[in-house]
């Protein structure tokens, strides 16, 4: 999508150091998709607390080591 927009000078500085995007477009993005990235986590953690879990946290763990000693097995060497 293309738009135009005005953004702070300084900020978008600050952006493409920490970022080290090639590009305007790159540092924008980047910068969206870790705001984005943080609401989602932060509507998260909002949760805590208020989710109620019956399950047995021990066998699922168990279930993901077997997982993923499954798929290690399976990749190239």
């Amino acid at each position: 999508m293309r738009t135009t927009i005005t953004l702070q000078e300084d900020l978008l500085k600050v952006a493409r150091a920490r970022t080290r995007a090639t590009s305007v477009t790159a540092a924008v993005n980047e910068a969206l998709a870790d705001w984005a990235r943080r609401l989602r986590v932060d509507k998260i953690k909002a949760m805590a607390g208020k989710v109620r879990f019956d399950g047995d946290l021990g066998e699922l763990r168990g279930l993901e080591l077997k997982k993923a000693e499954r798929q290690s097995a399976r990749r190239p060497r």
